[in-house]
């Protein structure tokens, strides 16, 4: 039980609210959550078949942003920087399906696309690093 003394006042609480900094997600963070996720056409018979799918799309999602160096990114440095596919990949491009099949260290990906230019085919050989992770070595599309 607090004491008190006549003629002074007792001390009062203070509070002190301090705002909740807003939290910034770093950058990497925030691409890998921008890519696309696996979708109910895909196909794969391997785990690094499966996980090549998604350096695809997000391959594939980078370049209907308009975002060249994050398609890039996912490009085998020694491969071929063109990015041709920018002739039809647009802010439309949906993908229509993907298979892949693969073995431990390689993954053919086989997309079927559909754009405002119309329909394209494309495969993606994809390869392991050495760090694990997947990545394009070659591309080529048709419109069939």
């Amino acid at each position: 039980a607090m004491r008190s003394t006549p003629g002074v006042k007792a001390p009062r609480a203070v509070i002190v609210m301090t705002p909740i900094p807003e939290t910034t997600a770093p950058p990497y963070a925030i691409l890998a959550t921008a890519a696309p996720r696996a979708g109910a056409t895909d196909e794969a018979d391997s785990e690094f078949a499966r996980r090549s799918i998604g350096v695809v799309r997000s391959f594939l999602d980078a370049l209907t942003r308009g975002d060249d160096v994050a398609a890039r990114a996912e490009i085998d440095p020694s491969a071929r920087h063109d990015l041709g596919e920018k002739a039809f990949a647009d802010s439309r491009l949906k993908i229509a399906g993907v298979d892949a099949h693969g073995s431990g260290d390689s993954a053919t990906v086989n997309v079927d696309l559909e754009t405002s230019r119309g329909e394209y085919f494309e495969q993606f050989l994809v390869r392991r690093t050495a760090t694990g992770a997947p990545l394009i070595v070659e591309r080529t599309y048709i419109k069939p």
